[in-house]
């Protein structure tokens, strides 16, 4: 996926981002520098070890304790800390581009509030989300695939109190979203619906969807509709429409 994803960036990005890549140890740095080697520019693997020293250094070591113990945790390590240094537009895996999103996200120096995703469903620990800010359990929710941020995400010790709570559950990947969701319902906003299509209403259908006809600028392929992801780059591997 993160191929594919990468791939559809080359194509349709009219200039490339400085990248990064989070790894959960399952690759180091070397290998991935074999398989991706025909990226035009280099990219900057992180690993589990990074984002918990950076998380550590940063004044954030129950972040450092949720990156080690979870996915999720390092997912959100890593956004916390790397819009600590730069403008950062985070983007899970299973994302595939259609068209240059830079005109919806405006330039990096806007990017002082957190933004995500508009979801149509609610993805959220609820007894989290009712202890720190119920609204997130109302419309419109969010989804954290793409999150663009410079800055910190929300104030040190709401982050912190937060990530306790979810050090209890940390494989629930909808601790994760809890945060990201309070930071940007507290004092982010939410994407232009364009950026991306969020959506799994087509997955047992004959006919799915064509996001890239409908205007839209990507498609996260949430877990409902991952293998969807598949045919879609396929389809542009052959640049069909």
């Amino acid at each position: 996926m993160l191929r594919e994803s990468l791939f559809s960036v080359y194509r349709s990005w009219n200039s490339l981002p400085e990248t990064f890549v989070v790894s959960d140890g399952s690759w180091e740095p070397d290998e991935f520098a074999r398989v991706f080697g025909w990226w035009p520019t280099p990219i900057t693997v992180l690993t589990r070890q990074d984002v918990c020293l950076a998380s550590s250094r940063a004044g954030f070591p129950e972040l450092a304790e949720y990156a080690q113990q979870s996915i999720y945790g390092l997912c959100l390590a890593a956004k916390v800390t790397q819009a600590l240094r730069q403008p950062m537009l985070f983007v899970d895996a299973d994302v595939l581009w259609f068209k240059d999103p830079e005109l919806l996200l405006g330039g990096p120096s806007s990017w002082g509030k957190p933004r995500a995703l508009r979801d149509n469903y609610c993805y959220q620990r609820r007894d989290i989300a009712l202890r720190y800010f119920a609204q997130v359990l109302e419309p419109p929710f969010v989804n954290a695939g793409i999150v663009a941020l410079h800055g910190e995400l929300m104030p040190p010790a709401l982050l912190r109190s937060m990530v306790q709570e979810a050090l209890r559950s940390p494989q629930d990947s909808s601790c994760e979203q809890t945060i990201i969701a309070t930071a940007v319902k507290l004092g982010g906003e939410l994407f232009p619906d364009k950026l991306s299509l969020v959506e799994i209403d087509d997955i047992h259908g004959f006919f799915i969807r064509n996001a890239k006809q409908e205007g839209y600028y990507s498609r996260h392929y949430v877990t409902p509709a991952r293998q969807l992801i598949y045919r879609d780059a396929l389809k542009l591997r052959f640049n069909l429409r």
